[in-house]
């Protein structure tokens, strides 16, 4: 069975799946502008932060494209100053979707220096929402490539130092969190204990999903490898203390969807329920914790593979970012 996958591009059409309703009800969502983009990011319809990250990108390449094909052209195309202070707004937009996911802001401002540069070489206004346009569509292409190079990385780690006999019979492997092709653009890179969607400080400790600590500790208890799969884009050797934590709604916490159980009945309808008493303070949510460098056994990126020297606490990353 082929992998479902996040963010589906034909026809002049950008889609995803909404991963709210998952998975019980399979919904491709056309996302239609910049706000659609935006909600979706916000609103975790779409989640993982290579996913994120592209549909941001190709959000934007697909607002310029209907720009150029529109007759007649939108003000905005009518000179590279004023392409300047549409786009900018736009990107600042985005990012503040999920401000503290690395792969969106490292993808905002690829665009903004794309954005800058194009200015200063000096094209009108046309060929620099073409660029765009390009560098766009490049982002979302690159996360496959990157994918594929942390797939291969991590696996040949684990045939060589966890599978018995070098080979993949008899090794198991458990992924935390929003893994494979629904946390990215296309390819799935689940050959790791846990796929981060959003690691963003990982010199020292890794930012995961909430709960990544509690599977750590007890893979450190019986003596299981546990493993993080990250881009570099999501590694900053400038973090050394106060990982910012992203909080989410506190209703979130109090809320649960499923699909309507009856016996007989195979109707995908589905119901938000509340779990806990109304009117509940004090819900602290966030959406990572942080698990120490110490409980981690190697760090995969599309770059190779990286682990703890003897006697160290921390991950020597110097070498690969």
């Amino acid at each position: 069975m082929a992998p479902l996958k996040s963010i589906r591009t034909s026809n002049g059409k950008l889609e995803i799946v909404n991963q709210l309703l998952l998975p019980h009800v399979t919904e491709f969502l056309h996302i239609k502008s910049i706000e659609d983009a935006h909600d979706a990011i916000k609103s975790m319809k779409i989640r993982g932060a290579p996913a994120i990250a592209s549909l941001a990108s190709l959000s934007l390449s697909y607002h310029l494209t209907e720009a150029l094909a529109a007759s007649p052209h939108p003000t905005f195309l009518g000179s590279p100053e004023a392409l300047k202070a549409h786009v900018e707004p736009i990107l600042n937009f985005l990012f503040t979707a999920r401000p503290t996911a690395v792969n969106l802001g490292a993808a905002t401002r690829r665009l903004q220096k794309t954005l800058t540069s194009s200015l200063a070489f000096g094209g009108d206004a046309q060929s620099i929402a073409k660029t765009l346009i390009t560098e766009g569509q490049l982002i979302a292409d690159e996360d496959v490539g990157r994918n594929k190079e942390m797939s291969k990385w991590g696996g040949e780690w684990l045939l060589s130092h966890v599978g018995p006999k070098k080979s993949a019979d008899g090794l198991n492997v458990m992924t935390v969190c929003n893994t494979g092709s629904l946390a990215t653009s296309a390819h799935r890179a689940g050959t790791s204990d846990t796929r981060d969607p959003v690691g963003h400080a990982l010199r020292h400790d890794g930012r995961l999903l909430i709960g990544t600590y509690n599977a750590a500790v007890l893979a450190a208890r019986h003596g299981i490898p546990f493993i993080v799969v990250a881009p570099i884009s999501t590694i900053d050797l400038d973090v050394a203390d106060g990982i910012p934590i992203e909080q989410r709604p506190p209703l979130e916490a109090c809320l649960i969807r499923g699909a309507l159980y009856n016996a007989g009945n195979t109707s995908d309808e589905q119901a938000v329920v509340m779990i806990t008493p109304r009117g509940l303070e004090g819900i602290y949510n966030p959406s990572f914790d942080v698990t120490p460098a110490e409980l981690i056994t190697a760090i995969v990126t599309e770059k190779g593979v990286v682990v703890r020297k003897d006697g160290e606490k921390a991950f020597d990353l110097s070498g690969i970012v």
